[in-house]
């Protein structure tokens, strides 16, 4: 719960805003995808229906930070991390009541260190139920991006032509995945 501006109250998300108004949007860091030409489809799907439906939890830690299938399990990470958090917000107090940490003049309203409610968690939990866009960064689609269009900003390619490259390169890799 940390970068909250004020000590009461909840955090506030700060989108970014969309071209096409698809509203919010989530990266995902890591993905698990099955090639549509697998020959193991039954296998392939034993395993994600194992993923999403929190089979794979089976332990008193929910402290999966990057793969969450699920709203319970999502649920259950929450509440890990907010203990974590409240762990550590603790030890922090105790630094500054003990003289071990001096706060510098409205250090905590810079860092917006905090504990972690209840009603914190089920506001980030709904705020994540209004996700709408998911957006998938690829690599190699930005080096191309960047290849692409540094010859424009040299002045080198007109935007149409560099749009244009661009677009087959990736429709090409795209293609061959």
């Amino acid at each position: 719960m940390h970068a909250c501006c004020k000590t009461e109250g909840y955090y506030k998300i700060i989108g970014t805003p969309s071209v096409d108004a698809s509203g919010p949007r989530f990266k995902a860091l890591e993905t698990i995808s099955v090639s549509a030409t697998t020959d193991m489809k039954y296998g392939c799907r034993k395993f994600l229906s194992f993923l999403f439906s929190g089979a794979a939890v089976n332990s008193g830690k929910y402290e999966f930070r990057q793969i969450v299938t699920n709203r319970e399990i999502m649920r259950k990470n929450v509440e890990s991390l907010n203990g974590i958090n409240n762990k550590a917000y603790e030890r922090y107090m105790a630094s500054i009541k003990s003289g071990a940490i001096i706060p510098s003049a409205g250090m905590d309203k810079v860092t917006g260190d905090k504990a972690a409610t209840e009603d914190m968690a089920e506001s980030f939990l709904n705020s994540l139920s209004t996700i709408s866009a998911y957006y998938y960064e690829d690599y190699t689609i930005v080096k191309f991006t960047f290849e692409e269009l540094a010859p424009y900003y040299a002045g080198d390619r007109s935007l149409d032509d560099a749009i244009r490259y661009l677009d087959d390169r990736t429709t090409k890799y795209i293609r061959e995945m």
